[in-house]
């Protein structure tokens, strides 16, 4: 392991090194509250050896993560008091982060469970829930426990409390090593169930279990057109037929990973396309790519007002990894922007930063990330619906294409992707009362 200088401090290590540990046992993916749990067993295990150990001691540092780093005297999160930084203490705080920045906010939210540690160690009242201390040693065992035996890849914050309480329950009675690297691991003290009830007391204090961004939740998708006027399709695929009307391609210059069709989770039928977003090694090979979905070509001759509507719903690492819509304009191709979405549109950006073929800061709009975090880690098919009247106004012979295109970044996907099923333009109809209105 390489560190900058001035950045190889004990709880900076230790944060860094339990990050292997979960690699190799529950396998957090980064994202959302599966990445906020990783961050956050990373800074209670990092900071635990810092606190355990008579080095770097700094005066008032005691649950502050990073102090001492250079240009961060303060450090960069505090485990006891994560508002100090803007994260949340619990689910119900305001700063609770839903969108797609951070990986989901995997570092802000980590203050939710960071806090349920602290009063797990040093008990005291918070959100009307009285804990009562349980040590530094027993806390860390049933963390561990958690970590290891009960949590997945996709486990979220009612995941580990109840991964918790299991791994509390499985270790009454017995006697846990103690964690000081300067005493030794000579047995110390034993769990009780008294000690399981604080546990979840500590757990029930910060509202681990409460129901998170329910307010960014897709809305329905309603009449095809306005005040439910007339409407006629141009092209539709439902992806059951022998013979695909969308076609799949890549980049071959750039790492193979391309839609395809697949069972198991569809919206109408019984295949949708889908495209992996493949969990990878930052330290491997590089996958940095870019894919495309294509239609037929769609003739918006005569149309009125050609609208895109697709079902659709993903997972891919928040602002690194995603997907635009484009449209192919006289041989062209030009990306559909946000402000053509009338439902459901782009959720989030992406970096600047990020390698994606489409990092781009002048538009960076895409679906990023998780659609609704609320629901976190189920996918749900809802529909977007986007109004192709400029891009048909702009193409001299009428006749285009739309294509999906999805890309992703050197590393650290989520092993989802995104999935697509059921395609259609359509055209909204002017209503004869209207013409004749306008005509006279």
């Amino acid at each position: 392991m390489t560190y900058c200088p001035g950045l190889a401090k004990d709880d900076v290590v230790g944060h860094k090194l339990t990050h292997g540990v979960t690699e190799f046992s529950a396998g957090l993916v980064y994202a959302y509250q599966s990445g906020a749990l990783n961050e956050s067993f990373s800074d209670i295990f990092g900071e635990s050896m810092d606190i355990l150990n008579d080095a770097e001691n700094e005066p008032d540092s005691r649950w502050k993560v990073g102090e001492g780093v250079p240009g961060f005297p303060n450090g960069l999160r505090n485990m006891s008091d994560p508002g100090q930084f803007g994260d949340p203490d619990s689910c119900s705080s305001e700063n609770y982060w839903c969108d797609s920045g951070d990986s989901g906010g995997v570092h802000i939210n980590s203050g939710v469970p960071n806090k349920a540690f602290v009063l797990m160690v040093d008990g005291g009242t918070f959100g009307g829930v009285t804990v009562n201390p349980v040590g530094m040693h027993r806390a860390l065992a049933v963390q561990y426990r958690a970590l290891s035996r009960y949590l997945t890849e996709y486990s979220n914050f009612t995941d580990n409390y109840e991964a918790l309480a299991a791994a509390c329950n499985d270790l009454v009675g017995t006697r846990v090593r103690n964690p000081d690297p300067e005493t030794g691991g000579a047995l110390s003290v034993t769990i009780l169930q008294r000690h399981c009830t604080q546990i979840r007391n500590a757990a029930n204090a910060v509202a681990m279990t409460q129901d998170v961004c329910t307010d960014v939740d897709p809305g329905p998708a309603g009449p095809y057109c306005s005040g439910g006027g007339n409407w006629r399709s141009i092209f539709l695929e439902k992806n059951d037929g022998t013979t695909a009307k969308l076609t799949p391609s890549i980049n071959t210059e750039l790492f193979p990973v391309r839609f395809k069709r697949v069972t198991g989770f569809t919206f109408s039928g019984a295949k949708a396309w889908r495209i992996n977003n493949p969990l990878t090694d930052c330290s491997g090979e590089d996958a940095t790519s870019d894919a495309y979905l294509t239609t037929r070509l769609i003739n918006l001759s005569n149309t009125t007002r050609p609208i895109l509507r697709f079902v659709h719903d993903f997972f891919t690492e928040g602002a690194y990894d995603g997907g635009i819509v484009e449209v192919q304009v006289n041989d062209s191709w030009v990306k559909v922007q946000a402000a053509d979405f009338f439902l459901n549109g782009y959720n989030g950006e992406i970096d600047a930063q990020s390698t994606a073929p489409i990092a781009n800061p002048a538009s960076p709009e895409a679906f990023t990330g998780y659609r609704s975090p609320g629901n976190f880690p189920d996918l749900k098919y809802s529909e977007s619906r986007a109004d192709l009247s400029t891009y048909a106004a702009t193409d001299t012979d009428k006749v285009i294409r739309v294509r999906f295109r999805s890309v992703a970044d050197y590393c650290n996907g989520t092993n989802i992707g995104w999935y697509i099923d059921d395609v259609e333009v359509y055209d909204c109809l002017v209503p004869m009362l209207a013409l004749v209105a306008n005509k006279d």
